[in-house]
């Protein structure tokens, strides 16, 4: 019993770090002037952001997600 415990707040923790839980393509991210990437708010790779958009609206215009801060 105790394990199992242990197991499903293991698996709880897991999806809440990874953003599988609640994860919707309307949330907010930042592009910058001249990337092809997009990122979340306070990552170190978008200082110098020029635009705020959905997730969703930045895959519609092309751009990936970064591989740093895995908006």
């Amino acid at each position: 019993m105790r394990r199992t415990a242990v197991i499903l707040l293991l698996l709880a923790f897991l999806l809440c770090t990874t953003g599988a839980v609640g994860a919707k393509d309307s949330s907010k991210v930042v592009i910058t002037a001249n990337g092809k990437k997009y990122h979340r708010p306070k990552c170190h790779m978008a200082k110098k952001y020029v635009k705020e958009l959905t997730v969703e609206e930045a895959k519609k215009l092309g751009y990936k997600p970064c591989k740093i801060c895995k908006p």
